[in-house]
């Protein structure tokens, strides 16, 4: 998720469309990778309810997906380089903030009410 802010913060900063279409590439690219992670987490931790757990991350995806551009629209109303500039730290900002406590407060072993079946 470093790398993911970092692409960002990157694409924040440059002026070079080159510069910034490889960090945006870098960043969608450790996106992918990431999501991958939380999956397997999610298979360990929820074992034969995994299915459930898929169906509920999947769902605030598309709960993200018709939000996020009503706040595009809202921070970028004239879809200027500063705009977007603005926007890009922020969602650096957002993403390093909620997964710092990602590798303290999770877990591979499965949950309780996993082992009860």
């Amino acid at each position: 998720m470093i790398g993911l802010a970092a692409g960002f913060v990157v694409m924040s900063l440059t002026s070079s469309r080159t510069i910034a279409q490889i960090s945006y590439t870098f960043a969608v690219t450790l996106s992918g990778i990431t999501i991958m992670g939380t999956v397997k987490c999610l298979q360990l931790r929820c074992q034969q309810h995994v299915h459930f757990a898929t169906v509920v991350v999947a769902f605030m995806a598309c709960i993200w997906q018709f939000l996020v551009p009503l706040g595009v629209g809202y921070l970028c109303p004239n879809n200027t380089p500063e705009e977007w500039s603005f926007l890009f730290f922020i969602v650096s900002g957002i993403v390093l903030i909620v997964n710092i406590p990602f590798p303290f407060l999770t877990t591979a072993e499965a949950a309780d009410y996993a082992k009860r079946f």
